[in-house]
């Protein structure tokens, strides 16, 4: 099974030479390339209208024609000496002189570590790094995400490169630490699941490399052997295909940033619309597969988004940059008037909307009316305001109503 893995991902990595997709090491070139055809990047608020011109459209895409194309595709281990310093599953002595890539000149440098979910982000990070001029260096090791260093089931080899990247970290000093780990956890789970433990203790273990900790949210994951079968398949139905962005929130990721006080960034928006993550961008008749399988996406994707990952990152590597909330922006509450009584001197009402679990509950924020439950009661004829409201639970952020002002009958 090795093997045959092993030679799939040498074909696709000789395939996508070939083509001349694109090819990275410490800058970004394009081999046989003008300047003229190097790929633009699009910003993020292009690439958000990409994705949802992906939902919305009528039909699949041909992927005969998408840029790159299914064959083309490359791989996410297609990455600048990825041999040393991902698939070996080890960390190198010389850490600068075989994992450090951007601009090596850079006052700053990017420590990313981790499993298979930070190795897919070097494409982003090293373009990132070069523009913006950031050193990149990087180590990640195939199924062993940060937080099993404080798993005493993972693997004693996995705890030890863990251990072996924290200590290259103290001695690099870098600036920043993007600890990249698979999390898969839905806004909706209120779980105070051991993983968050895990992240915080992440964090906490990072402290002494003196860095800027920011955790990134996972990426959206899809079904076993939905990608690209899936809409090869139904391609008249391939909204099918898609998850939901409430559904791949990195929950407990969000509940350690919490916990830590830890700038937490949500990528999501590099991946899906409010409601549906795609498998693809749309750019006009053009698709831009973003999967290579069901957990990660594809090189080719992950460079082309470097501008949408600059502007949710730039302003958390600013100096004394605020710590953004992590938590999941509730859906609004919406309060309507379901009944009154001049008998009881009272008005019942009833609440949508908002995410998933928890209860709501009203509010007055004027007036000498009383609440119990959902009902509002007071002397006849007093006027108050009251609204609904909804409490910060798990990685869920709290939420309200827009004030309603009524009279008691």
């Amino acid at each position: 099974m090795l093997a045959r893995t092993h030679a799939r991902w040498t074909r696709s990595l000789r395939v996508a030479i070939a083509a001349a997709t694109f090819v990275l090491g410490s800058t970004l070139t394009v081999e046989g390339a003008t300047a003229a055809s190097v790929p633009t990047f699009p910003t993020l608020t292009q690439l958000e209208s990409y994705l949802q011109a992906a939902v919305a459209a009528p039909q699949a895409p041909s992927f005969t024609t998408s840029v790159p194309t299914l064959s083309t595709i490359p791989w996410p281990w297609y990455l600048p000496n990825h041999q040393q310093c991902f698939l070996n599953g080890a960390v190198p002595a010389n850490l600068l002189a075989t994992c450090a890539f951007g601009d090596l000149k850079a006052k700053h440098t990017i420590f990313i570590y981790g499993d298979s979910q930070a190795a897919m982000w070097i494409p982003t990070f090293v373009q990132l790094g070069t523009e913006k001029h950031y050193r990149i260096v990087y180590v990640a090791r195939s199924s062993c995400s940060p937080a099993f260093a404080f798993d005493p089931s993972a693997a004693s080899s996995c705890r030890s490169f863990l251990a072996h990247a924290v200590a290259a970290a103290t001695k690099l000093r870098p600036s920043f630490i993007f600890p990249v780990g698979l999390e898969g956890s839905p806004a909706t789970n209120p779980s105070h699941s051991p993983v968050i433990t895990q992240w915080s203790d992440v964090v906490t273990s990072l402290k002494p490399t003196g860095a800027k900790v920011i955790l990134l949210s996972n990426i959206p994951h899809f079904a076993h052997g939905s990608w690209p079968t899936c809409p090869l398949v139904h391609p008249g139905q391939f909204t099918n295909c898609f998850v939901s962005p409430v559904d791949n929130a990195s929950a407990f990721l969000r509940q350690a940033a919490l916990a830590t006080n830890t700038t937490f960034i949500d990528v999501l928006p590099l991946f899906c619309t409010s409601t549906l993550c795609p498998e693809w961008a749309l750019n006009g008749s053009v698709a831009h597969p973003i999967l290579q399988d069901d957990y990660h996406m594809n090189a080719a994707y992950a460079l082309w988004i470097t501008h949408g990952l600059e502007s949710l990152l730039m302003p958390s590597l600013a100096p004394n940059a605020p710590i953004p909330s992590p938590l999941y922006p509730q859906t609004p509450l919406t309060l309507s008037q379901l009944s009154s009584s001049s008998n009881s001197h009272s008005i019942t009402f009833t609440v949508s909307g908002g995410l998933g679990f928890g209860s709501t509950s009203l509010a007055v924020q004027s007036g000498s009316c009383t609440v119990s439950w959902h009902t509002v009661s007071g002397p006849q004829g007093t006027t108050c305001t009251v609204v609904a409201q909804k409490a910060q639970l798990g990685a869920l952020a709290a939420a309200t109503s827009a004030p309603m002002t009524i009279t008691i009958p």
